[in-house]
């Protein structure tokens, strides 16, 4: 896909390049790898100018869906057995607005990514956003209901903020936020799933959002919820990032929403093999930068990965 269209002089352009490796102890086959990487080509103020996906073995075919909720998935079948796995998703992004709450013109609507179950599907607990009796009581303290849905949302993510600390190793991607709560440490996606258990606990419908920060060499996670500005006004997602104590502004690049991380885990899949694989990856976003031409650069390169062979990667046309 290449669309890149004359770029208005108040926006901001994010080029990102996400890389991913997996090498395999013995070859592994029938490997499927499903993607969660690539944004919707209009989100609100978000619009995507173009995307390419380089792979290296070229997949023995390929297939491209919409999940539940709206996003874009990618899944990539090797039939033939390999030891190594070579993914790159370059991303030019323009966004419009850097104070989400008074750029109406951008917001996003209630029906956004909405399953077919309706938005009651962000209401109730779920699995890695399970329901805790400390989340109620923050809900009820932190959250009374006779403040605006802004101020409960802001109010909410300021506390899991001041409440949580940041700290790797001592989660997982299965650590439930009622888990991570009790700790009281965790990195963004439990800091996420804290603040989600809170929003539902206070009756605000609330979802996981995977996507793109400047400046962090990974994925990050953060929240929107459905609020009304006034009792008789219309809805809208508001995003807020717990992890940084701040509203999502124009710098952030969403990829995907979902109930939790289980929904919408920007990798997954299976292999046939005698032997796990070891998962590398690495993450980078230019802001403003000169845009490159299409197809210019080389891959990242992976530790321990055969450069000469994976300079050598296929693009697979992204729809």
């Amino acid at each position: 896909m290449e669309r890149i269209d004359v770029i208005p002089p108040d926006a901001t352009v994010l080029q990102t390049e996400k890389a991913v490796g997996y090498d395999y102890a013995t070859p592994a086959r029938e490997i499927v790898t499903r993607l969660r990487l690539f944004p919707p080509a209009h989100r609100g103020p978000q619009r995507l100018l173009s995307c390419d996906l380089d792979v290296w073995p070229h997949p023995s075919h390929t297939r491209q869906f919409a999940d539940e909720f709206g996003n874009g998935v990618v899944e990539l079948f090797h039939e033939a057995p390999t030891d190594t796995l070579r993914i790159t998703a370059k991303l030019v992004t323009e966004h419009r607005g850097r104070d989400p709450r008074s750029f109406s013109r951008g917001r996003l609507g209630a029906l956004h990514g909405v399953p077919a179950a309706g938005v009651g599907s962000f209401r109730v607990p779920s699995v890695l956003a399970d329901h805790s009796v400390e989340a109620d009581q923050v809900a009820r303290e932190v959250a009374p209901a006779a403040l605006t849905d802004i101020e409960r949302v802001e109010r909410i993510g300021a506390w899991v903020y001041r409440s949580m600390r940041f700290q790797k190793g001592v989660t997982n991607i299965s650590t439930t936020a009622s888990a991570a709560l009790a700790g009281r440490a965790g990195v963004c996606q439990d800091f996420a799933h804290v603040m989600l258990g809170i929003c539902r606990a206070a009756g605000l419908p609330a979802r996981y959002v995977s996507g793109f920060v400047p400046g962090e060499g990974y994925m990050h996670a953060w929240v929107e919820a459905l609020v009304r500005e006034q009792p008789d006004g219309g809805a809208y997602w508001l995003a807020f990032d717990p992890t940084q104590n701040r509203a999502a502004d124009g710098r952030y690049l969403a990829v995907a929403v979902g109930r939790d991380y289980r929904d919408i885990a920007p990798l997954s899949g299976t292999f046939v093999g005698s032997a796990p694989g070891r998962l590398e990856t690495w993450t980078r976003t230019l802001v403003n930068a000169p845009l490159a031409r299409r197809g210019a650069g080389s891959l990242p390169l992976l530790p321990g990965a055969n450069h000469e062979r994976c300079r050598d990667a296929q693009r697979v046309i992204i729809q």
